[in-house]
């Protein structure tokens, strides 16, 4: 069997890979019938064993071949190092007079293709990191847009006077049983948020201050 992971772009790899494969379904059928074998006996139990560990061996192998979770953030992470690309979520810096820093870093899910794994965690091939530097009254934002396969970074650099007009809006999602919301604000390129997390809130609750 060809280790698909010598393949030069794992991260596209990652969303075209068969999710299960017939060799997949060979060895869940060896696994089952050895067990059935070991545990009905009749001297079977012999031949059951040899079987199930055969199956076994055929799926860890099937399963290694392919690109996983853990392989495809690894291919992120190394474009974030690579570009210098701070991910601190909440930091308090005094240097330039910020007083507060939040970074949000969330995949794009407005697009397919969508990936659920495991711990119901969505991937897709966008990744955004913004980070928000607040002033007494503006805010400059550092937009990183990430497309993993592509190897591609796009980075700009925002500045806004405090209070700003925003919005959140819910887009349609990739996933139906996802929801996609963006955080919209005039003369940037929307950015997908977590409207459950605290650090959005914070950040709202930042752009709608009036200074004093």
């Amino acid at each position: 069997m060809k280790n698909k992971k010598h393949n030069t772009n794992i991260a596209d790899l990652y969303f075209t890979q068969k999710r299960w494969t017939l060799i997949d379904t060979v060895a869940v059928a060896m696994i089952t019938v050895g067990v059935f074998m070991f545990a009905g006996m009749n001297g079977g139990g012999p031949l059951g064993i040899p079987i199930a560990a055969i199956g076994i061996i055929i799926e860890i192998f099937s399963s290694n071949s392919k690109v996983s979770e853990s392989d495809y953030d690894n291919e992120l992470n190394k474009l974030i190092s690579a570009n210098y690309i701070e991910t601190h979520r909440n930091i308090n810096d005094e240097y330039d007079h910020i007083i507060k820093k939040i970074t949000l870093c969330n995949y794009d899910i407005s697009e397919a293709p969508i990936i659920v794994g495991k711990n119901n965690k969505v991937r897709s091939k966008k990744y955004c990191i913004a980070t928000f530097k607040f002033k007494e009254d503006t805010c400059n934002i550092e937009l990183n847009r990430i497309n993993v396969p592509e190897k591609n970074v796009e980075s700009s650099n925002y500045s806004l006077t405090l209070p700003c007009s925003n919005e959140i809006v819910e887009k349609q999602s990739a996933v139906p049983a996802k929801k996609c919301y963006m955080l919209k604000i005039e003369g940037l390129p929307e950015i997908p948020i977590d409207v459950n997390s605290t650090d959005t809130d914070d950040i709202l609750s930042r752009l709608n201050a009036e200074s004093n």
